[in-house]
């Protein structure tokens, strides 16, 4: 399991840019998990392959891009 944290620039917690991020991951095809305040979980299955797992984080970068 791999946790990614959105904090803005006064070191708040940013939930609202943790949500949004979440719900156009899963537009896009990718099921994460919200954790803690403002963290994203990361739950593979143990069989990942590593193309499953380049698709996965190239669908959670083209996510990011949107909604910066």
């Amino acid at each position: 399991m791999i946790g990614v944290e959105f904090i803005d620039e006064n070191k708040w917690y940013n939930v609202n840019f943790r949500d949004k991020l979440l719900y156009k991951c899963k537009d896009n095809g990718l099921i994460l998990i919200g954790a803690g305040k403002s963290a994203i979980r990361f739950c593979p299955p143990l069989i990942l392959s590593k193309k499953e797992a380049k698709s996965g984080l190239k669908i959670f970068e083209k996510s990011l891009k949107q909604i910066s």
